[in-house]
């Protein structure tokens, strides 16, 4: 075991160790308060089997005295290996009001060390009753933890996101301004990565068009898995048709799609979306008339300990770049008497009296690939 001893004076009240080796092993870390030498049955603190390991002493945890640090290897050999020793261990993350895609108040990695990194979060009043969490991994690998009241860890956590490259979230949001989170960015050593907190960003897409206008054109899913627009619904409109295109154009995407009036859908629960379609849909009357809806698609797959969903999707959708289309189904191209059946029969979504192909021949023009 190799030792190093080092003091805290009473103005050093935090301290965030990480040890970083190569060759042939993987050595482990530990920490021992006063001047005895840790050992692997007697230690203050230990990080075992990390490719990163990372201690740290918080506020109260610090003590101003001497401490000693060990390394050491279980077996294997030799190595070679930095340490590296900071005071700061907690950064405080501001808000993002969701003006911006990519965040107007973002905190953006310069560490290479890699290991635990630990944020605060201090919650303010959303303006559309959600909130998004995203770490946008530009190289290398990181994982984001969530823990409400207290410092999360990979195995005790509300949420967490652990895909391969960029993580987020998005929750819908309750208990109002001033809750206290704190956020834990896991990163291998030389990782790049940017944070962001808050308000999802929503794209406007301006009132529906009788053509594909008013569509979203190219697209990406955010690191948080879920792409939002809102548009609004022209009185006259008799019906309204959706679908998603893959980048190219050239087929359809088929992936779900949320909506509900006037607040962002979220697909946790129905409780939170009035519609759920795959890849295309044809919403015909009774539609919500004159008011805002909010399409929102798709969902990547997260993890909660408070709200495990029932089914989590089998693919990651973050980074995956698509079209969003939708239009007005001109109203001299719909049938009474297909009215007439979908307000008696299937009011709320596709009709059920006739198959995909001939619906959209009957209401709308086909969907031509490449359409923007």
């Amino acid at each position: 075991m190799g030792l190093l001893r080092g003091d805290r004076s009473a103005q050093q009240r935090r301290w965030r160790l990480t040890l970083n080796a190569s060759g042939a092993g993987n050595p482990d870390l530990y920490l021992q308060l006063g001047t005895n030498a840790p050992t692997t049955g007697s230690y203050l603190k230990h990080s075992l089997g990390e490719a990163t390991d990372t201690l740290t002493l918080t506020d109260t945890e610090a003590t101003p005295t001497d401490y000693v640090v060990g390394v050491y290897l279980p077996s294997g050999g030799p190595v070679n290996f930095t340490l590296t020793s900071e005071d700061h261990y907690l950064t405080t993350l501001p808000w993002d009001p969701g003006i911006a895609d990519a965040g107007m108040a973002t905190y953006t990695n310069t560490s290479s060390t890699g290991g635990d990194y630990f944020f605060k979060l201090v919650t303010e009043n959303t303006d559309l009753g959600m909130w998004r969490i995203a770490l946008r991994v530009t190289s290398g690998e990181a994982n984001l933890y969530l823990r409400y009241g207290a410092l999360p860890t990979i195995t005790t956590y509300d949420y967490k996101s652990d895909r391969t490259g960029s993580d987020g979230l998005v929750r819908p949001f309750s208990g109002g301004a001033g809750q206290t989170w704190y956020i834990l960015v896991k990163a291998a050593a030389g990782a790049q990565w940017s944070l962001l907190s808050g308000d999802i960003f929503v794209t406007d897409l301006g009132a529906v068009a009788t053509n594909a206008a008013s569509s979203s054109g190219l697209s990406a899913i955010p690191p948080e898995g879920l792409r939002y627009f809102k548009t609004t619904i022209p009185t006259e409109t008799l019906a309204w048709r959706l679908w998603l295109q893959n980048a190219a154009g050239s087929a359809t995407w088929n992936t779900n799609i949320y909506v509900r009036k006037s607040l962002p859908p979220h697909p946790e629960s129905a409780a939170y979306y009035e519609q759920n379609r795959t890849g295309q849909a044809l919403l015909v009357p009774p539609l919500p008339r004159s008011g805002r809806q909010r399409p929102q698609l798709p969902r990547g797959p997260r993890q909660s300990r408070r709200h495990l969903p029932t089914r989590l999707p089998p693919a990651d959708h973050h980074g995956h770049r698509l079209r969003f289309h939708h239009q007005q189904c001109h109203p001299r191209r719909i049938p009474l008497s297909y009215l007439s059946r979908a307000s008696a029969g299937a009011a709320k979504g596709l009709g059920s009296g006739c198959g995909r192909a001939q619906r959209q021949s009957r209401l709308c023009p086909a969907a031509k690939p490449g359409a923007q």
